[in-house]
């Protein structure tokens, strides 16, 4: 039992450790699609799905969005939900 809550501590100091990357760092995104930026200009870089992407109630705005029927799809989404950036 104390074993257990030992390794729950250790997974939880690991996931503190996590670089918290913005979208538009791992996407690779250009100066330009930066400048007009709808999840920079929110401050929303962990969640640009919600201002930008697929799931925001309407069309994507951003143009790496476009490319995907659903935000849910996209690697940078998957790797923040499991917690991996």
């Amino acid at each position: 039992m104390a074993f257990e809550a030992f390794s729950k501590a250790l997974d939880n100091l690991d996931a503190a450790k996590v670089e918290k990357i913005q979208c538009w760092d791992h996407m690779k995104c250009s100066d330009k699609a930066r400048s007009s930026c709808v999840a920079i200009s929110q401050s929303a870089g962990r969640r640009c799905w919600l201002v930008a992407g697929t799931l925001s109630g309407g069309e994507p705005i951003c143009e790496k969005a476009k490319k995907y029927s659903s935000c849910k799809e996209c690697d940078f989404y998957i790797k923040v939900k499991q917690g991996v950036i």
